[in-house]
């Protein structure tokens, strides 16, 4: 990516981002606090208990479909990489061990994107300018298929009336303004911009903003490169995570008939689509904390009258983010296992 900048840090920059993540994670715990204030915690934990190993294993089965899914989707946007079952494969791994950092550092949800970057250099020999680019596009197909998704939801809700009108319309005024921030986003990676800077300072070559700015151009004409000419794989990437919203879906429906509570499919994909876009507005609160719940517990007691209801929901969802995380550290463990073993044998 080129050499760092030496940027001169003002003395009291440590302190303002310590503030700003200390407000974040305040944000996340109040909105998890509300989410079990909000339930009957004797009707979630009875709720659970009815839960077996089967249900689980079931449930895990098709999680771990849904993560292949996602890493096809990334896989879509690595021009570099072909499209086979062994990349997959590599691509699910990262995504778990990216997954740790994810859910175990105050980092949020792009606390992965680095790591993933370095790991696709040193492992696969992918070049950051592809990795960092793959990552971007990864983003923006994530969130396009966020946005396709809950206008699908929104659009059930309309034809089932599974919304009272108010909810109804905040919920298409918060879809209209994250799909204006979207559209913007995927707008201005094609704008050019690093370029326009790169020949402001084209004379300066010897200056670090300039090898700085350099290193980004290489980014940019990736994904200009990627925009014009793998308009399929684009889609095809936007496609393979609405299935994995579907999935998810499923898995709403599924634990909630092993909850022994009977919801339709629409109501299923309304729930999975309100968590989606609870935890899309507030991409910044690391691991989802608080966001997740709320979107379950918000939905389920408007839509069927059972915060509890949500919370178990919510609960099992993050119980399948803590066995994605735990599978991500031990694949760095046996990979560090490894290394020393082969160390040794040298």
């Amino acid at each position: 990516m080129g050499k760092l900048l030496r940027v001169r840090v003002p003395p009291w920059a440590p302190v303002k981002n310590k503030l700003r993540l200390l407000f974040i994670l305040l944000l996340g715990i109040i909105l998890l606090s509300v989410a079990l204030l909000r339930a009957n915690l004797s009707e979630v934990v009875l709720l659970l208990r009815q839960l077996d190993f089967l249900d689980g294993g079931i449930l895990l089965v098709i999680f771990f479909t849904s993560s292949l899914g996602e890493a096809g989707s990334w896989l879509f946007t690595l021009r570099q990489a072909p499209f086979n079952f062994s990349w997959v494969v590599k691509l699910w791994r990262l995504s778990a061990i990216a997954a740790t950092l994810e859910f175990t550092t105050p980092l949020g949800l792009f606390g992965g994107e680095p790591l993933k970057a370095v790991l696709l250099k040193r492992r696969h020999g992918i070049s950051y300018q592809e990795a960092v680019a793959s990552l971007v596009l990864t983003r923006t197909t994530d969130a396009l298929a966020v946005v396709l998704f809950v206008g699908l939801a929104l659009a059930l809700t309309i034809w089932r009336g599974l919304l009272p009108q108010p909810w109804l319309g905040l919920a298409s005024t918060i879809l209209a303004l994250f799909t204006l921030a979207v559209l913007t986003f995927v707008f201005l990676q094609q704008l050019g911009l690093v370029s326009k800077l790169e020949r402001k300072w084209g004379g300066k070559s010897s200056s670090r903003l300039f090898r700085a700015v350099q290193s980004l151009h290489n980014v940019e004409n990736h994904l200009e490169l990627f925009y014009k000419s793998e308009r399929l794989r684009f889609l095809l990437s936007i496609g393979l995570t609405l299935g994995e919203w579907l999935l998810g879906a499923t898995t709403v429906w599924l634990s909630a008939a092993f909850l022994g509570a009977q919801i339709t499919i629409p109501q299923a994909i309304v729930i999975e689509a309100s968590m989606l876009l609870v935890t899309s507005t507030l991409f910044f609160i690391p691991g989802h904390i608080g966001s997740q719940e709320g979107g379950f517990v918000l939905a389920a007691e408007i839509m069927l009258g059972s915060a509890g209801l949500g919370l178990a929901l919510a609960a099992i969802r993050r119980s399948r983010d803590i066995v994605w995380a735990l599978l991500g550290l031990a694949l760095v463990s046996f990979g560090q296992t490894k290394s020393k073993t082969s160390a040794r044998d040298a």
